[in-house]
């Protein structure tokens, strides 16, 4: 999942993002490591204490991407769009393989996520 602003600015840094990751799946459950390519910013590798290990990385156009579960990326996804204040600017998930995506709109859930999947190709994706 690619997590992203209209405008492609920043949305949380670094230490946010951990620190969302330890609330969803347990302290103590993450390591960041901070990188300085021009592709990737930070990396925030995941390991809960039940299901599988993944990681959330910042890229460089201020993108988020996660490689969990469904269930992980859509977990994650509405938390980080809770810490975000409601006039933030329209932020969306991109499924890249599927080519669809969802607008994170403020109180979004992980339910609503997986079932808002629309075709970019029908519209309303600028």
């Amino acid at each position: 999942m690619m997590i992203l602003t209209r405008d492609k600015s920043p949305i949380l840094d670094a230490e946010r993002v951990q620190s969302i990751a330890e609330k969803l799946f347990g302290t103590g459950t993450s390591t960041l490591y901070q990188q300085s390519s021009d592709s990737i910013q930070y990396t925030v590798a995941i390991d809960p204490k039940e299901g599988t290990p993944f990681s959330i990385r910042q890229l460089g156009e201020g993108h988020i991407s996660t490689d969990g579960t469904e269930s992980q990326d859509n977990r994650f996804a509405a938390a980080l769009r809770s810490a975000l204040p409601s006039n933030f600017n329209r932020i969306v998930a991109v499924n890249i393989p599927s080519n669809t995506y969802v607008d994170l709109i403020p109180g979004i859930t992980p339910e609503q996520i997986r079932s808002g999947w629309r075709p970019v190709d029908e519209g309303g994706f600028e």
